[in-house]
């Protein structure tokens, strides 16, 4: 069982690859030493609920074999490091439920597959560079304080399956394509300021479960695919300014 703080001894392993401390509640609040962001061989970085404190250091934008960030669950605050999300291998990224107040870096040259921030303050927009991650499977930002439009062609994502970013500030129309070039499993939007029709393609994929939107000022008709979509087991539409005509099989 860990004690204390987050062993800084770490930082003398150079060959490290994988490092998994997740869980270490014991440890006592501490910030991520500065020395990590020396391990250049480090791919999997796993701190999940171990009562981080403070900032990711900005030399973390200098880990160039890092794959698999984690460090959800902790007190972490201050702005993410511009060049985090211009780490070439970095697939996946968890930074849930911590404290970051500021805006997403605008500079994405990671290949993500898995972003999930959900539960911070984040704020300003979602940035246009999102459009261009062609990998991105799972985009998890509710709960922040996000604000302006979607990017306009976040929709034609083609790895896109798990969309939510309900119980933010985000306004303008949703992209009508969202859906009709993936397999989007879950789309989940609701208690923002979107406006406009909801996207009519949400289900040529066949996987769709859960289409989530209430709480908007979305207007038109509810689309008549959703009815005919077999995989689909929640819908949640209530407090927007749809017509009062339902799709069969709703």
């Amino acid at each position: 069982m860990f004690n204390g703080t987050v062993p800084i001894e770490i930082r003398n392993l150079a060959n490290l690859v994988t490092l998994g401390m997740a869980y270490k509640t014991t440890l006592s609040s501490s910030i991520i030493p500065i020395e990590f962001g020396n391990l250049r061989k480090l791919e999997y970085l796993w701190m999940t609920m171990t009562n981080l404190i403070g900032k990711i250091p900005k030399n973390f934008a200098n880990l160039s074999s890092l794959q698999h960030l984690d460090l959800g669950k902790n007190n972490l605050d201050g702005p993410l490091p511009q060049g985090l999300f211009q780490l070439k291998n970095l697939s996946e990224v968890y930074l849930f439920k911590n404290s970051f107040p500021d805006e997403i870096p605008t500079s994405i040259e990671s290949n993500l597959i898995e972003l999930d921030m959900l539960m911070n303050n984040l704020t300003g927009s979602i940035p246009s560079d999102f459009e261009k991650l062609n990998q991105l499977k799972v985009m998890i930002l509710f709960s922040n304080q996000l604000s302006s439009k979607l990017p306009h062609n976040i929709g034609q994502i083609t790895a896109l399956e798990i969309f939510q970013v309900f119980t933010n500030k985000l306004n303008g129309t949703l992209p009508p394509k969202f859906g009709l070039h993936s397999k989007l499993q879950a789309f989940e939007v609701s208690d923002n300021q979107f406006t406009g029709d909801l996207p009519q393609n949400l289900c040529p994929g066949k996987t769709l479960f859960g289409v989530v939107a209430f709480s908007n000022s979305l207007t038109g008709t509810v689309p008549e695919s959703l009815g005919n979509c077999q995989t689909l087991h929640t819908v949640k539409l209530f407090n927007n300014n749809f017509s009062a005509e339902v799709p069969l099989g709703l």
